[in-house]
């Protein structure tokens, strides 16, 4: 049984291997001949010349399916193919794979059953080297083809228009055996129209399903019954194609939409908008239909005409069940290239709004539109809600007339654009709780007034918690900022306010958008954070590229005044940075330290510190995006002058006085008090503090995170009497101790040379170094 399976299985193996052979051989000797068929039927449907990098015929594309498989085909127009280049080609097609019905390859007969194409690329102009012959020939008999991956490039006018296709799988089944009749399915991604490289107007999701009859005599393509969707709503479409030769086809359809719902208009809309506005329903009849006339090809473009609306129509939100559009009628058309929208208006909640609009000139798309509304805001938010609030209430109005190139909104520059926007908006005694946070804007009262490109903020007021805010000034590219994404919106203006809680504008994290620039003069009357307090706060602070500069910024603080100037850089997604250099002047050191939590530390409190503090300190630091603040990155240096005080029941001053039992060291009195303080590689370095009054000390050395302190004090009580003590430790158990070596003149000497060794570390640091600040003035 054994070797009856053993044989068994070499019999089969050596049958495969003699098949496999077979099969290589026909493919080998059969490939000119198949070559040959293929090309003969190519000529019949194009007028120009197919060229092709390399082949392969076998039976291994698809198993068990005779297939002869072209690479990198190119179509050229006759007036080219005899240039030998490939770039003005009218199709490029990655990979073209022709099955044939291998049963009659013995008696030669290669009659094509299907075709799969890959990744086509296609001009419009691809129509004018295509056509169907009037009587095909039996090795053209078919059975499907099969397209994937291709992109349509269609010219409206000239070569700066056009609408672009993005076709996923197009599939053709055809009933008989002349190509005269078959079923056609196209799963499409996108239909864009571009204009100058910028894409105006964009659809996603399409579907075609037709049955489509050829008349070879009349070389007439009759659509039947064709289904059109896009996205959620189904048209009808019925019409017919005529070829003629040497000139463009002519097209006569006629289209309308199946169910006669708002999805008809909503899904001819960019899919910024359809995203929003997709779910929304209306009641009342709609109708929406249009014809498709002309010639098409050579640069020609047919007429297409719509028209649509309906009255005593109800728009209903998927938001909320209460509140909807009633009384609402729409009319709109589209003709010779315009789209005109002459009546849209209706009810909603109490207040009544009519608007009308027109887009014209599709190559250099022109936008004319007028509206007047009132708006009440509970009623508004409850069918639309507005993103980033909780609640809306309140009234508001708005009058416009825009006038404008929409080619004008996508330029980047910072010129005005050319454009007419004229109108008003307002707001009165509106009340708005946003998502985040618990405070709610209350009595928000505002006054704006367009003026072409820009708009003017006349009073904008708002009581929000503690907080009051009053806005003015002036903003350009306001439209664009608001229908283009990534454009620009530019401001200037001024800012003022009573009080101002700064807790209360600080997020978790700090994200300055990339699309906002300009220029705000800041004036607060009082200005609270955590244990800081601030009157009279003045700045003027820049934004640009997510970089955010404060020229001038002044404040009075702790009985004296305090300046700075510093930039905000948060380019980064991970962390920002923030440089600056600040000044105090005539400040009180105890309320300073209170301020500011102690910075931090503990060795000295804000209770333990009296007198006149002025500092001057330039840091660079680096927060993460959460803005906790990165250590290791941190950079520091600052020069402190501390006048007429005292230092009491410090610890250090305590262990002080008991190591060399003078115990009215522990309360300390100064004249003046200087130091100098650099901080490098999470190490803060003491080049020089000097404490000089009845008792004089001095401290140098430095401490870090991980080794604590290590420093040298030189106390001298008496002007014959010096001590040099160690201090080391960390903050919380610090430990003095005399230096081994008590010979007095090597200890001074040690002294000296280590302090102008950190003396010379900090001056070479900090002599070069100055903060440059940008500051443009506000104001016209």
């Amino acid at each position: 049984m054994r070797k009856i399976l053993l044989r068994t299985f070499w019999a089969v193996l050596i049958l495969c291997v003699l098949l496999f052979s077979t099969l290589l051989g026909l493919a080998y000797w059969y490939k000119p001949v198949a070559l040959d068929a293929v090309e003969k039927a190519l000529k019949q449907h194009c007028k120009g010349e197919v060229r092709y990098k390399w082949s392969s015929f076998g039976f291994f594309k698809k198993w068990g399916e005779l297939t002869l498989s072209l690479y990198q085909v190119h179509i050229l127009p006759t007036s080219i193919s005899t240039k030998g280049k490939t770039d003005n080609a009218t199709a490029h097609i990655a990979q073209v794979h022709f099955s044939f019905d291998w049963g009659a390859m013995w008696e030669q007969q290669y009659t094509l059953k299907r075709i799969y194409v890959e990744e086509l690329d296609a001009e419009s102009s691809f129509l004018d080297v295509w056509q169907i012959p009037a009587s095909p020939t039996s090795a053209v008999r078919l059975e499907e083809i099969l397209i994937e991956k291709a992109q349509f490039d269609v010219p409206i006018v000239g070569k700066q228009d056009f609408l672009s296709f993005e076709v996923e799988t197009a599939h053709l089944q055809f009933a008989g055996k002349d190509l005269n009749q078959f079923v056609c399915k196209v799963k499409a991604e996108k239909c864009l129209y571009i204009h100058e490289k910028q894409t105006f107007w964009e659809l996603k999701n399409l579907g075609l399903q037709t049955e489509i009859t050829y008349t070879p005599k009349s070389k007439i393509l009759q659509f039947n019954e064709t289904q059109l969707k896009i996205r959620d709503a189904n048209f009808a479409l019925r019409g017919n194609c005529t070829f003629r030769e040497n000139l463009p086809a002519l097209l006569d359809f006629k289209f309308r939409s199946k169910e006669g719902n708002l999805q008809a208009l909503l899904a001819l809309l960019p899919p910024r908008y359809y995203d929003e506005l997709g779910g929304y329903k209306a009641k009342g009849k709609l109708f929406f239909a249009g014809s498709v006339q002309g010639e098409a090809g050579k640069g020609k473009v047919p007429a297409v005409e719509a028209s649509f609306g309906g009255e005593e129509l109800e728009i209903i939100s998927p938001h909320s069940l209460q509140q909807s559009i009633t009384q609402c009628v729409l009319e709109g058309k589209m003709d010779a290239g315009v789209l005109r929208i002459s009546a849209f208006e209706g009810k909603l909640g109490s207040q009544r709004f009519r608007s009308a609009f027109l887009l014209s000139n599709w190559s250099k798309p022109h936008v004319v539109a007028t509206m007047e509304a009132g708006f009440d805001l509970s009623a508004l938010h409850e069918f639309y809600p507005l993103p980033r609030w909780e609640t809306l209430n309140g009234l508001g109005g708005l009058k416009l007339h825009l006038d404008t190139d929409l080619a004008e909104l996508y330029k980047t520059t910072t010129e005005p654009k050319k454009m007419l926007a004229t109108g008003e908006f307002e707001l009165i005694n509106v009340s708005a709780k946003p998502q985040e946070g618990n405070k709610t804007h209350q009595k928000v009262n505002a006054k704006i007034v367009f003026q072409n490109d820009g708009a003017e903020v006349r009073n904008l007021q708002t009581q929000w918690g503690n907080n009051d805010l009053t806005l003015k000034g002036k903003v350009q590219n306001w439209l664009a900022y608001l229908l283009v994404a990534e454009q620009p919106l530019h401001f200037r203006g001024e800012l003022a306010s009573k009080f101002v809680q700064l807790a209360d504008f600080i997020n978790p994290t700090l994200a300055l958008p990339a699309t906002l620039q300009g220029q705000i003069r800041l004036s607060i009357d009082s200005l609270a954070y955590q244990k800081l307090h601030a009157k009279k706060v003045r700045a003027d602070l820049t934004l640009k590229d997510k970089i955010l500069k404060s020229g001038n910024l002044t404040l009075q603080i702790a009985e004296g005044s305090m300046s700075f100037l510093g930039i905000l850089n948060a380019q980064k997604e991970n962390f920002i940075t923030l440089d600056g250099r600040t000044i105090l002047k005539n400040t009180q050191a105890s309320q300073i330290w209170y301020a500011f939590g102690n910075f931090g530390q503990k060795i000295i409190q804000d209770t333990q510190i009296t007198g006149k503090l002025d500092a001057d300190i330039r840091s660079g630091l680096v927060f993460d995006k959460n803005l906790v603040l990165k250590l290791n990155h941190a950079v520091c240096d600052a020069e402190l002058t501390f006048t007429k005080g005292e230092l009491k029941e410090v610890q250090v001053l305590n262990d002080l006085a008991q190591k060399v039992q003078l115990p009215e060291i522990r309360t300390l009195p100064y004249n003046v008090m200087h130091a100098l303080l650099q901080l490098r590689n999470q190490t803060l370095f003491v080049p020089e503090w000097d404490i000089v009054g009845n008792y004089n000390l001095g401290i140098v050395g430095r401490a870090t995170t991980e080794k604590g302190l290590d420093f040298r004090l030189r106390l001298q009580p008496k002007r014959n009497l010096v001590y040099h003590i160690n201090w080391t430790g960390n903050t919380n158990s610090f430990q003095l101790a005399y230096p081994p070596d008590t010979e007095q003149p090597h200890l001074e000497t040690n002294w000296k040379r280590e302090k102008e060794a950190y003396l010379k570390i900090f001056k070479s640091n900090t002599s070069h170094e100055s903060v440059k600040i940008d500051t443009m003035k506000i104001g016209d």
